[in-house]
């Protein structure tokens, strides 16, 4: 009997190494593809609220209106307005992203102003009003429209949060890339059960780590039987202490949006 219960472990131990073996020789690439279709719908809308927290834990809130239209990965649109609280109410961010041309589109509106400002790439790295989101952090850079501007590598897998993850290092490849990112490199936490990133460690220019940003409350999105949409995100920023919060709610997917929603003309529409 004891030496049946060894022949049976060292048999469980190879299948469980195998497995493991396996999961590493994964294509790092088509795993990233699976989780940009694991978060995809057609159209979305949702409330946000946001919450800016110092290392002392003094908050502040902001909340939210969001929208985005995501039915082409080469022409991804999406916008945000701040309706509270009242001294940046109105307050509106346009992007669009073009995975077939170099530079991306983002616009933000004052209406303290009434001028809309033109995001620039080499503003990438400028922190989005004042949270712990750089406009870079914005982007779908990991598909199939932009892709191709990072190598890939699955170092490891883990547990994390509870599910079985791939750890996935990815760094920019082109010359843009390199030039125009503030990261170095970034380590992701990709699950195995249904493609979704969990967590993320950015790394700057100097190698060291810059960022973290946490998804938690994965939901699968009304309608869609393989896609699922973390409604709570957390990012921190490690030097400082400093991290902002954003928590979805009044989520709804593949609906109808303003005609017109992603022009200038409607972000100028203070609310």
């Amino acid at each position: 009997m004891f030496k049946y219960n060894r022949i049976a472990a060292a048999l469980l131990a190879g299948f469980v190494a195998t497995a493991a073996q396996a999961n590493l020789e994964m294509d790092p690439r088509e795993i990233m593809r699976k989780n940009e279709d694991a978060r995809k719908s057609l159209n979305e809308s949702a409330q946000m609220k946001m919450t800016l927290l110092d290392k002392s834990n003094n908050a502040r809130y902001r909340w939210i209106d969001f929208i985005a239209d995501d039915t082409d990965p080469f022409n991804r649109k999406s916008l945000i307005r701040f309706s509270q609280p009242n001294d940046i109410k109105g307050t509106g961010f346009l992007s669009i992203e073009q995975g077939n041309v170099d530079d991306d589109l983002r616009w933000l509106y004052l209406p303290s102003l009434r001028k809309i400002r033109r995001i620039s790439a080499g503003n990438k790295t400028d922190s989005f009003m004042g949270t712990d989101w750089w406009y870079e952090d914005f982007e779908f850079v990991d598909g199939v429209a932009k892709g191709g501007n990072n190598n890939y590598k699955i170092v490891r897998e883990e547990e994390m949060n509870g599910a079985r993850c791939w750890v996935i290092e990815a760094t920019p490849t082109t010359e843009q890339e390199i030039k125009e990112s503030g990261y170095s490199k970034r380590l992701m936490w990709v699950r195995q059960d249904n493609y979704v990133l969990t967590r993320e460690e950015k790394f700057d220019k100097k190698g060291e780590l810059a960022k973290i940003q946490i998804a938690t409350e994965i939901k699968q999105i009304p309608g869609e039987e393989n896609a699922w949409r973390a409604h709570k995100l957390e990012m921190v920023t490690v030097k400082t202490g400093h991290k902002t919060l954003i928590e979805y709610s009044a989520y709804q997917a593949n609906v109808a949006l303003p005609d017109g929603a992603f022009t200038t003309r409607y972000l100028e529409q203070a609310r």
